[in-house]
């Protein structure tokens, strides 16, 4: 039978690489790796002309979600499409592997602009007239506070252009994901892809509303992680093994009976809708 999906907090998300990269060698490079691969593969199924009639748009903030936009950026570099980057971090905050993958793009002689507010962004858009498909890899699940400073002024900015191409890696800048809840304010995405497993906040409203369409993708992690944890996405493949087979000729006497008992005056909705999902199931 299929395992259910594993949904994850942050702070579980971040345990599992920890352990993925102490315990099994998994380095957070290729982890990083693995996650721009994957998230580039999609981007080009689901927008095949990304990058030709259209720019692609990177947005990179800090820590690992810059350095999976990075991947991200050069991966689509190396299949020859347009793109450009912006970062709201200068060289010297990246550490480690996004760091690394930073100056391979500097290497790459990629189209890099630093900004330190949204005035040279504001004036980008005022002289460019696109098509855009935008990626955003400003901040992950890691968020903790309101947006503020440069973060909040270009989300507000891409979020005012009605763009109709968004991607989200991980999860929208400035969605929680441990709550859902919207941190100030939000990139609005058309497509989520998260890594590793899906986060809390990709199902809890107010911030599910802002995922649009969420895919997940394996990034190597060591099976076992799957199993593990306590909170599981109900899937239709693993739940429907758990349905008996039910006999086709069968009647209303067959398949026993169900008494619901509720509804006081003026609160009947909740005996409604279960007394339908009975009749509905037979």
């Amino acid at each position: 039978m299929l395992t259910p999906m594993r949904i994850c907090s942050g702070a579980e998300m971040r345990e599992l690489d920890r352990i993925a990269d102490q315990e099994y060698g998994i380095e957070a490079t290729l982890l990083m790796e693995n996650a721009g691969r994957a998230a580039t593969q999609i981007i080009l199924e689901k927008y095949p002309h990304a990058g030709r009639t259209t720019e692609i748009l990177i947005f990179a903030g800090k820590g690992n979600n810059a350095g999976d936009a990075f991947v991200v950026a050069r991966r689509l570099l190396c299949l020859e499409r347009r793109v450009r980057i912006f970062h709201l971090q200068s060289e010297e905050g990246y550490k480690e592997a996004t760091l690394k993958n930073f100056r391979i793009l500097k290497r790459m002689k990629a189209k890099l602009t630093y900004l330190e507010n949204s005035t040279d962004l504001a004036e980008f858009f005022s002289s460019s007239s696109g098509p855009f498909t935008l990626i955003d890899g400003i901040l992950g699940t890691g968020i903790k506070t309101d947006l503020e400073g440069v973060f909040y002024e270009v989300v507000e900015l891409l979020n005012s252009l009605n763009i109709g191409e968004v991607v989200a890696l991980d999860i929208p800048t400035g969605v929680s994901g441990d709550s859902g809840a919207i941190l100030g304010n939000s990139i609005l995405a058309t497509l989520t892809i998260s890594f590793g497993f899906p986060k809390l906040g990709h199902f809890l409203p107010p911030g599910a509303a802002r995922r649009g369409e969420l895919i997940n993708v394996d990034i190597s992690l060591p099976p076992k992680f799957r199993k593990e944890g306590d909170k599981f996405l109900l899937m239709k493949g693993p739940m429907s093994a758990l349905l008996k087979e039910r006999d086709r000729y069968g009647h209303k006497n067959s398949f026993g009976h169900t008494l619901l008992i509720g509804g006081s005056p003026g609160r009947i909705g909740a005996i409604s809708m279960a007394s339908r999902a009975c009749h509905k199931m037979g």
